[in-house]
């Protein structure tokens, strides 16, 4: 934006699609003589603030912000708006991986949709729920609610959400071992979050590529993945999908027997889980680099080579990315 040369600016378009998948609203006006309109326009407010926190992994704040807002729109007898909060509730449950809380939330909320007529918002509870139940490892459901949602959004739907659920569909076919099936539609998507400028969906996207890679030995391909992933979470501040990536490049550097970087990586791993509340997740990556670390103990100088080789990482410059 501040380039000299103004042919090398990003055009309005262009730093809309970059915008387009942040939480958003119009400021709320002053005042308003009328105290209802007031109220669910504050529910609205809090609604894209759950959002956003959520977004941050701030799970507690996003949790406060959509029970509140929730209460308004029960209390006013708002059907639209209390789906939409129930959705958003489920959401901060199933990303912390609380799979029941979230389906109950969610199935709540679908049959407010159907009783309501809204299609575009039953295909979106339907693709959450496919989401939870693929979490859960049920893959037929899971694959069953996808098409479903798919169908809608065919007819209805925007690009990026067939995208999404797309990558739905494919992350079940990688978890059933169907990997020839998972590249293509995984390749299929990534295009289309590209024209559509949503660079955290493309990060995402390109993480489950890579594990697609990793799990068939594919380790050039996986890290490179692995690494585009990480650096456009970094500059996004995501919370959520980067110690993902960098799991999965300490993974893919462990199964090679790189074992300084698979350290560095669950290390700083584990400190991002830990940032979010992940305890669990941040306990198995550093026990992870803690296991690694002992096979090498048996030769001092390998271990010292491993210490030496962190500090190394840790001031390179081309790898600041995985400090921030």
């Amino acid at each position: 934006c501040w380039s000299i040369n103004p042919e090398k600016r990003p055009t309005a378009g262009e730093c809309r699609k970059l915008i387009s998948w942040m939480p958003m609203i119009a400021p709320a006006p002053n005042r308003t003589v009328d105290e209802k309109a007031s109220r669910l326009r504050h529910a609205q407010l809090l609604n894209k603030l759950g959002q956003m926190y959520r977004r941050q992994a701030d799970y507690v704040s996003a949790s406060k912000c959509f029970t509140e807002a929730l209460d308004i729109y029960t209390n006013n007898g708002n059907t639209g708006g209390r789906a939409m909060t129930l959705h958003g509730l489920a959401d901060v449950h199933r990303f912390q991986g609380e799979c029941s809380k979230a389906i109950t939330l969610y199935s709540e909320a679908l049959q407010i949709h159907t009783d309501r007529g809204d299609e575009t918002g039953r295909a979106n509870t339907i693709w959450a729920l496919a989401e939870t139940h693929r979490m859960k490892h049920n893959y037929d459901e899971a694959a069953k609610m996808y098409s479903e949602s798919l169908q809608v959004y065919t007819k209805t739907g925007t690009d990026r959400a067939r995208a999404i659920t797309l990558r739905g569909l494919a992350e079940v076919h990688r978890l059933r071992g169907e990997y020839s099936e998972a590249k293509d539609l995984f390749s299929q998507v990534l295009p289309i979050f590209t024209d559509v400028g949503d660079q955290m969906e493309r990060a995402s996207t390109l993480c489950c590529l890579a594990d697609v890679h990793r799990i068939q030995y594919e380790y050039d391909e996986a890290i490179t993945l692995y690494s585009e992933a990480t650096q456009i979470l970094t500059d996004f501040g995501d919370k959520y999908w980067r110690p993902k990536a960098l799991l999965g490049l300490a993974r893919t550097h462990q199964m090679q027997k790189h074992h300084r970087e698979a350290i560095f990586f669950y290390t700083k791993a584990s400190e991002l889980f830990a940032e979010t509340g992940e305890s669990a997740h941040a306990t198995d990556a550093l026990e992870n680099a803690d296991a690694i670390r002992k096979t090498i103990e048996k030769t001092s100088e390998g271990f010292s080579g491993i210490v030496e080789t962190e500090k190394e990482l840790t001031n390179s410059k081309c790898n600041a990315v995985w400090m921030l």
